[in-house]
């Protein structure tokens, strides 16, 4: 946790007569703690009154409760009376001395050095010689060195110790083993700053080791029972950090400005293959259907990421890409992106299993996952509009976006409502196909939204131009 900083600090601070000038620097500091740093200090100078008994004013300032810190302002006159044990400095030294060995925590006294010998050397007092201390005696180092001291006074450190996380879950033998995607992405955020040439070949390392990693989720045949549905939820949750993961480093490569549509084409074409039987033997078609939710999840939150950073000429070209389907390598028919949209079984099993009267278990789940539910929405409606109006419907459904239902809590859809202004229009006019605003007006204008899960009109798929006139496209600069 953060330190909380004392509101009040109180101070005394003892010293030398040792000549005048030095009482003027002592008086210099003890007034802009007071004014300008807002410490209570107590300064002989100002709270001893004549006729008050020297030595017990001492012993209350050094033993009082009250008194927070004890500046020791070490010069050689007062190094040397400490030592010698001779005048007022002497005397406080006998009080002091012990007072610091009784301190546990060693925190209230502070020496503080205002003078230095001709070879560099401190004049710390012998009952102080090897405690940290606070040099002001350069002025090159003197504002740096006084910020110090007042977070010192006020207990508000400049480096504060940080927030005690959680022990990486591969340390645990039933946590997901993240070890090899995670030194993966570490190596990329290191390399940014030092040699971010090394981003591309590292990420390329990091689709294997992902790939690698997600072998850990399979489910075997034997596991299949009546409640395969737990089964399927169990391994969604445990798969959350990778989908973490792989976002995190679409983001570092987008900072570095490393991102290429290959990168994501490749990493879909590698991960896509667990959604369906790859080895030999018999098998259940439930025994995938962790790895087509966090796929379908998975490329929700890359429309998302690009989106958000206004990555639009990288999103146009994904959408717009052939996926090698590599799980059959004799096949010849590529894959579109409406192929990560996948339909679980497992989960209508469960909707029966619980007779629940839910309209997608599927849409709940990812809604409860999103870390900004707002932006996986949009992701989802915007892939099935952009499938309907650039005609690549080779399913019948294209896109179709399952959390459509929750229409009515997503707070806003910029990236259609934005198309008034022209130069929105001219950053993302490449994911809708059009060159001219005009013509995407019209085809606006035709489009026809699709039912939904129910036939009650409520919960129909809404209408792109629920979000904008197709009257009003570029009508701002």
């Amino acid at each position: 946790m953060t330190q909380k900083a004392l509101k009040d600090p109180s101070i005394f601070i003892s010293y030398c007569w040792t000549s005048t000038d030095h009482e003027n620097w002592v008086i210099e500091l003890a007034t802009r703690l007071m004014e300008e740093s807002g410490i209570n200090v107590t300064l002989d100078k100002w709270d001893l009154k004549d006729g008050q008994d020297v030595y017990a004013f001492m012993e209350s300032m050094v033993t009082s409760q009250d008194i927070n810190k004890v500046l020791v302002i070490c010069d050689e006159g007062y190094q040397k009376k400490a030592d010698d044990r001779s005048g007022g400095v002497g005397t406080e030294t006998q009080i002091i001395t012990p007072q610091i060995y009784k301190d546990a925590k060693q925190e209230k006294f502070i020496p503080i050095v205002a003078q230095r010998n001709e070879d560099g050397n401190t004049f710390l007092p012998t009952y102080m010689a090897g405690r940290k201390y606070i040099d002001l005696s350069n002025s090159d180092t003197y504002e740096d060195n006084y910020e110090l001291l007042v977070r010192n006074i006020y207990e508000a450190p400049l480096h504060q110790r940080p927030t005690r996380g959680k022990p990486p879950e591969y340390l645990f033998e039933n946590a997901a083993n993240s070890s090899k995607t995670t030194k993966v992405i570490r190596q990329m955020e290191n390399a940014i700053d030092k040699t971010p040439r090394r981003l591309t070949y590292l990420a390329s390392e990091f689709i294997d080791a992902f790939v690698e990693s997600l072998e850990q989720f399979k489910i075997r045949v034997e596991e299949i029972n009546d409640e395969i549905d737990e089964i399927i939820l169990s391994r969604i949750d445990s798969m959350t950090p990778f989908r973490d993961s792989f976002i995190k480093v679409l983001k570092l490569l987008i900072e570095a400005e490393k991102l290429d549509v290959d990168f994501i084409v490749e990493f879909y074409e590698k991960v896509y293959p667990f959604t369906s039987n790859s080895e030999s033997g018999t098998y259940n078609i439930l025994q995938f259907d962790h790895y087509k939710f966090f796929i379908h999840e998975l490329f929700l939150y890359t429309v998302a990421t690009l989106v958000k950073y206004k990555e639009y000429d990288i999103l146009s070209d994904v959408l717009n890409s052939d996926f090698n389907d590599l799980s059959y390598i004799a096949s010849d028919k590529p894959l579109s992106y409406f192929s990560f949209r996948l339909h679980l079984q497992s989960l209508e099993i469960r909707k029966e299993r619980l007779n629940s009267t839910r309209i997608s278990i599927q849409s709940d789940i990812l809604k409860h996952r999103a870390k900004d539910f707002t932006e996986i929405f949009n992701a989802d409606m915007l892939l099935y509009y952009l499938s309907k109006l650039n005609d690549r419907m080779d399913s019948r459904w294209g896109w179709f976006p399952i959390t459509y239902i929750y229409q009515n809590q997503a707070k806003s859809f910029k990236i259609i409502s934005k198309l008034k202004s022209k130069r929105h229009f001219e950053a993302v006019k490449g994911l809708f196909g059009q060159n001219s605003a005009v013509l995407l007006g019209e085809k606006f204008i035709d489009f026809r939204t699709d039912r939904g899960f129910s036939h009650d009109v409520f919960n129909d798929i809404p209408n792109i131009n629920n979000y904008i006139n197709p009257a009003l496209i570029c009508t701002l600069p």
